[in-house]
């Protein structure tokens, strides 16, 4: 039962690790560089694009859902709050 779950698992799911190990290098060594204030504002606006830009396409199952002015401003609004809160 176990063995059927792993290959009947998506491929591209074993990928997390890989990834989670680069954004931490990426954390390590960003965050010196950039300073922990300015590289959370960036972390967090790369989220909100990329979910955005997911939920639109529906990638990885996600339902689909598109892009509309509403989400922009909202999420423009999020990024501008944190970025004044950091400088």
């Amino acid at each position: 039962k176990i063995l059927q779950n792993f290959y009947n698992t998506p491929k591209y799911l074993f990928l997390n690790g890989l990834v989670s190990a680069i954004v931490v290098l990426g954390i390590t060594y960003s965050i010196p560089k950039l300073g922990a204030g300015d590289f959370f504002v960036l972390l967090l606006t790369g989220q909100i694009l990329m979910a955005l830009i997911v939920s639109h396409l529906g990638i990885l199952e996600s339902p689909q859902e598109t892009i509309t002015l509403q989400k922009l401003f909202g999420a423009s609004l999020v990024i501008l709050g944190s970025y004044l809160a950091v400088s």
